[in-house]
């Protein structure tokens, strides 16, 4: 999960900047143009989390260190006996009595600040959360915008003016937008504000409605144009967009440029209808005094920001801006080829490369020392694995037979699952007769988890003589210390290996037992409490039985 998200987040990215990138190279086109660029991006954004979830993974696997060109024709399976050979074709004897417990704390420190074992249980949960609470509260402020729009609307009264209403009818007309837009007045907005895709809405503030009839027409013109264009779904777009990637500042600096755009293209369709340029820049500056409030965030209004008013005013002043419309087959195109490219984008997957770790502890190659006579060595035999008696924590370890004399494929397996002569001494510490484990019984511990501190806990409960098939069975069903306390507690104390994991697997738990002895149940022994749940039989169901 947490490759995945790291994934998303630089494919985010990657298909931002790409937006960017044909924003800058079509920079001098019309702002509606590059409006529709911008959102075409913001969409390419949204589809990714679907898209890499959905689509076919092409996997990657990155290249680390130098002289990856050697194993490039190789297999993975090719390089994992290649390098096992070499390794106990390297190795020699190792030193009775070798201290191997320095080396580890020399790397892994003496007083970890956190355990591997606590970081893979909390780490990728943490992570998450830091993510999702931002990402929770920016949706839920989107959604408290869109109910403050809704609650302005129910507050609001009809315009009646004859001005507002002619300039209202004038503008549709000239637009030529047949749907129809409702004029309201409130006084909970401070300057003219729309929203709405198929029941728009436009609604202007008190103080608005009595302004000259020129500014009248200016005002519903801009408004309506936001409607015609559908800027009100742009923008929610965009503030999703935003929260999904909050933590990517190029999908922010994307957002700045698409509100500005937006209101850019407006400005030019107003222009285009026949506005006049000094007088509709007079109006921007007039109705930049008028900010809204934070509960109207999810509309549009006439008000230019402070930081965007002079680039406003002065590209409506500029006699040679490009202010055409966006012609429809070039728009979709560079939207269908925006989503051709996001496409692959999403479904590029990476790969971790495996690392293997060694099989035996690593051990320098002895130094020859000068003899009269020089004899010929013959070469190790790698059948025969060396003495593993080894001092751990100021205890003889027993001599491990299963890495006696392993063959080649159960070295391989061994080194996939991370087997060490280390591993394999401990687990004999830790519990009674496991110094003669198969390889095999060594790899199946490693693979569900059994650890000698776990192994330890199992004797502290009063199994010491299980076999390794039972302890795999512990390992798997959850048997652990604090279970066999628990289920003691609560009044089987002498249970057996068998009757305990019988327990675990039918789901008898303390909370179970203790529910029937508080309505009498005293009685009860484990093969009853097994059957009773098998069956499904509860102390509601008792009750029920009772009073019949």
């Amino acid at each position: 999960m947490t490759l995945w998200a790291v994934e998303l987040a630089l494919k985010s990215v990657v298909v931002a900047a790409l937006v960017l990138l044909v924003l800058w190279l079509l920079r001098k086109r019309s702002a509606a143009d590059k409006s529709f660029i911008v959102h075409s991006g913001f969409v390419a954004l949204l589809l990714l989390v679907p898209a890499s979830l959905l689509l076919p993974g092409v996997s990657v696997t990155p290249v680390s260190g130098f002289g990856a060109s050697e194993t490039t024709a190789l297999t993975e399976e090719d390089r994992q006996v290649r390098d096992l050979v070499t390794e106990v074709e390297l190795l020699g004897p190792k030193p009775v009595n070798a201290a191997i417990s320095d080396p580890v704390e020399a790397r892994e420190g003496a007083f970890p600040l956190i355990s591997d074992e606590i970081f893979a249980a909390w780490g990728p949960q943490f992570l998450l959360a830091i993510y999702a609470v931002p990402a929770a509260l920016m949706l839920l402020m989107i959604f408290f915008n869109l109910t403050g729009l809704v609650r302005i609307r129910q507050s609001s009264d009809v315009v009646q003016s004859p001005e507002w209403l002619s300039a209202l009818a004038k503008a549709q007309a000239d637009f030529r937008f047949r749907e129809g837009a409702a004029l309201l007045m409130s006084d909970k907005v401070s300057s003219p504000i729309s929203w709405g895709f198929i029941r728009p809405v436009i609604v202007i503030d008190p103080e608005t409605v009595d302004v000259s009839s020129d500014q009248a027409a200016g005002i519903i013109s801009h408004e309506l144009a936001h409607v015609i264009r559908g800027d009100w779904l742009k923008l929610l777009i965009s503030r999703a967009a935003v929260a999904v990637f909050w933590f990517n500042p190029l999908v922010w600096h994307l957002a700045r440029a698409a509100h500005q755009l937006r209101e850019e293209a407006t400005d030019d369709a107003v222009l285009m209808n026949g506005a006049s340029r000094t007088g509709y820049a007079k109006l921007l500056v007039d109705a930049v005094r008028h900010d809204n409030t934070h509960g109207v965030a999810a509309a549009h209004g006439v008000a230019a920001g402070k930081n965007s008013l002079r680039q406003r005013v002065e590209r409506v002043l500029d006699e040679n801006a490009r202010r055409q419309a966006m012609a429809l087959p070039a728009g979709f195109g560079a939207f269908f080829l925006m989503l051709l490219f996001a496409a692959p984008v999403a479904a590029l997957t990476f790969q971790e490369a495996p690392e293997y770790p060694p099989l035996l502890a690593e051990a320098p190659i002895p130094t020859p020392t000068p003899a009269a006579a020089p004899t010929p060595v013959s070469a190790p035999d790698v059948s025969v694995m060396p003495d593993v008696s080894v001092r751990i924590e100021g205890k003889i370890a027993p001599k491990v037979g299963a890495l006696e004399n392993p063959d080649l494929d159960q070295l391989v397996e061994a080194k996939i699952h991370g087997v060490t002569d280390r591993y394999a001494e401990e687990i004999a510490m830790a519990y009674p007769g496991f110094d003669a484990l198969s390889l095999e019984q060594l790899i199946e511990f490693k693979i569900h988890g059994v650890q000698p501190d776990w192994l330890r806990g199992l004797q502290k409960a009063g199994f010491g003589t299980l076999g390794p098939h039972e302890i795999v069975e512990a390992r798997i069903h959850g048997i652990n210390v604090q279970f066999a306390e628990e289920i003691a507690d609560a009044g089987f104390p002498g249970l057996d290996f068998e009757e305990l994991l019988e327990f675990r697997i039918m789901g008898v738990t303390p909370a179970y037992i203790q529910s029937f002895r508080d309505v009498g149940y005293d009685d009860l022994d484990a093969d009853d409490l097994i059957e009773m749940r098998v069956h499904g039989v509860d102390v509601r169901e008792l009750e029920k039985l009772s009073n019949q």
